[in-house]
């Protein structure tokens, strides 16, 4: 019952987050994998690979990919500053 509960939370928040992303027009996504020695080998190949939100796929390309997955996603801006340059 808790990998369900865990793994619906999970995928409950990618959602409402790619709906932000909608709403707010980012139209590309930064997968995040939590790297550690738990990380699957799916998941540690997709961590900091940029995707179009158009191109979307849970379980592909957006998490989750696997029950208690814990990676996420952010916001991918690409003529944002380098933070050394603020």
């Amino acid at each position: 019952m808790h990998n369900l509960v865990t793994s619906e939370m999970g995928h409950i928040a990618e959602e409402v987050t790619a709906k932000s992303y909608e709403e707010s027009s980012i139209d590309q996504y930064e997968y995040m994998a939590t790297l550690e020695s738990h990380t699957c080998a799916i998941c540690a190949r997709l961590d900091g690979q940029c995707f179009k939100m158009t191109e979307r796929k849970v379980g592909f390309n957006h998490p989750l990919i696997h029950a208690r997955c814990r990676c996420l996603t952010i916001p991918y801006i690409s003529d944002l500053p380098a933070v050394g340059d603020l």
